[in-house]
């Protein structure tokens, strides 16, 4: 007799042939019969026809009732399992996020400590030189050559004066600078780049023959102003077929 909570059952259209056998009193308590033994009362009092016929609907009823408690459990377990599934999900990521959180908090920390002491510590003039050393290696070939070009700086008399006693060449020092000084230190059209080849063309077009020039003669100056471009252009296209 099912004691549980259902309230529907199945009623098999094969019974049909066991009422046909029955009057109309007789299938009423047959009906009766089903209906209080699935509902879980007492069977009123049946005819032998009614109690045999019966008897036959009763074992389908029990097999039908201990299917459904069986898919009943079924779906109790499967239940169960999916609430553990759940339950070891929400664990597991509980898990990883505490894990995550503290491993970015011991990052935290060792960036921390480890940045204090390189900072402080660990830095020395040795790194400083290999960064230097490093950042030199790794700028372009294009920026090195560029580099390399020293950018003009205008002699003082000292200097004009100290490379013609290492030449032999004898000319006024002084009035060298002024006069291209008052050029501002242009070969023609073009910024001077070589001064020392600038006195070298100056000792070749002195008409003194490297001795000592008075001032005042502006046919010279135009003519070592003239020749300077010359110099100045072979001097360079000399350097670039050398660095070539």
């Amino acid at each position: 007799m099912n004691q549980g909570a259902k309230n529907s059952f199945l009623l098999y259209t094969d019974y049909l042939q066991h009422m046909e056998l029955m009057s109309m009193e007789q299938r009423g308590q047959f009906i009766t019969a089903i209906m209080c033994y699935e509902s879980g009362v007492d069977i009123p009092e049946m005819d032998g026809i009614v109690q045999m016929a019966f008897s036959f609907v009763k074992a389908q009823l029990d097999r039908d009732s201990e299917q459904y408690q069986k898919t009943l459990e079924a779906k109790r377990e499967a239940g169960r399992k999916g609430g553990e599934a759940k339950a070891k999900n929400a664990v597991a990521k509980s898990s990883k996020a505490s894990t995550a959180k503290n491993a970015v908090a011991n990052l935290h920390d060792n960036v921390t400590v480890n940045d204090t002491v390189n900072d402080t510590d660990t830095v020395t003039e040795n790194d400083t030189v290999t960064d230097t050393e490093n950042d030199l290696k790794e700028k372009p070939s294009y920026e090195g050559k560029k580099k390399s070009r020293s950018v003009f700086a205008p002699p003082t008399p000292d200097d004009v004066c100290a490379y013609c006693q290492q030449q032999g060449y004898d000319i006024d020092a002084q009035y060298f600078c002024d006069f291209y000084a008052k050029k501002g230190w242009m070969v023609g059209k073009n910024k001077m780049k070589d001064w020392k080849a600038a006195v070298r063309n100056w000792v070749r077009n002195n008409d003194s023959g490297g001795k000592k020039q008075s001032s005042g003669s502006a046919y010279i100056d135009a003519i070592n102003n003239r020749l300077d471009v010359v110099d100045e252009w072979y001097a360079q296209y000399a350097g670039e077929e050398d660095g070539g």
